[in-house]
């Protein structure tokens, strides 16, 4: 959990310097801790939205690895095709169908 909260706000010194205990966190994570720009930086930053460009000829361990890691830390992904399609013709004959258009 410490990772996961390194990850998604940094800036957050007053969160190192306490006892890393489940306690804490938990108090930290319902905005009961004493230091209340703290808990907003951490509660602000897990709604953070990226956008994910994709284009034919792509790696697809890349955007895929990138897309889940993204996800799986609380972003809210978007993956936008740079093509005139949604369909974008990855590297191996892999198909990535992309969430909107980079245009839109």
């Amino acid at each position: 959990a410490l990772l996961h909260l390194r990850r998604l706000a940094p800036d957050f010194s007053e969160f190192t310097k306490r006892p890393h205990n489940l306690s804490y966190l938990r108090a930290i994570a319902s905005g009961r801790s004493s230091n209340r720009r703290c808990s907003s930086v951490i509660m602000a930053s897990v709604a953070k939205k990226v956008l994910v460009p994709v284009a034919n000829g792509i790696e697809p361990l890349e955007a895929v690895v990138t897309i889940d890691v993204l996800r799986r830390s609380g972003a809210e992904v978007t993956v936008a095709s740079v093509e005139k399609n949604l369909r974008v013709e990855a590297c191996h004959g892999v198909k990535i169908v992309a969430d909107a258009l980079i245009s839109d």
